[in-house]
């Protein structure tokens, strides 16, 4: 964990992830161990979403994503936000090869005072050295998008929350439940020939 605040909590089946009433706040579960990706692979979550309030500012978020960088989080990554201002559920690309470097597409808005759920896929892949990510939510593809090749790299799981707007905004009662997240290497895609 890189916290400055406190730690999530460990509900039984799940971990919460909380806004706050200060600000400058931080919550960050990162892997232990980086996975090698192959050609094909996925960040999948189940998560439960409740926002109580908006906040004035979009950098009051929830995220789930991977990276290769848990330091300064300025390589490659992808994922999901929740932006608390918008209560919106956000895909999001970034990487230093990248012309926008960071780009990030609506998925879905979360209705605000109501606990929604929802299993997300980022599933990337490669062929023929150009890569794709495809992103899923409850099992519905609803964003395919480029991406730089990051086969063979070390990928980190990240699930975070800041709370970085003023101390007179309470984003406390705000949260993400995380019942499952991980990174899974698939099988390579396939090129099927048709005669």
């Amino acid at each position: 964990y890189n916290t400055n605040g406190s730690l999530p909590a460990y509900m039984g089946d799940h971990y919460l992830f909380t806004g706050s009433s200060t600000t400058n706040m931080y919550q960050d579960a990162i892997s232990l161990r980086s996975i090698k990706v192959g050609k094909a692979f996925a960040l999948s979550a189940t998560i439960s979403i409740h926002i109580d309030s908006k906040s004035p500012s979009s950098r009051d978020e929830f995220a789930i994503f991977v990276t290769d960088d848990t330091k300064v989080f300025t390589g490659d990554e992808f994922g999901f936000v929740v932006r608390q201002d918008s209560a919106s559920l956000y895909g999001y690309l970034q990487s230093p090869r990248l012309y926008e470097f960071f780009k990030e597409f609506k998925l879905a808005e979360i209705p605000v005072s109501k606990e929604m759920t929802y299993n997300l896929k980022a599933v990337y892949s490669e062929l023929d050295g150009k890569a794709i990510v495809r992103f899923f939510i409850n099992d519905v593809n609803v964003l395919v998008y480029d991406f730089p090749v990051v086969t063979d790299e070390d990928l980190y799981l990240v699930v975070s929350s800041k709370k970085l707007s003023t101390v007179v905004v309470d984003t406390s009662n705000n949260g993400m439940k995380v019942y499952s997240a991980c990174i899974v290497n698939l099988p390579a895609p396939r090129i099927d020939s048709v005669d």
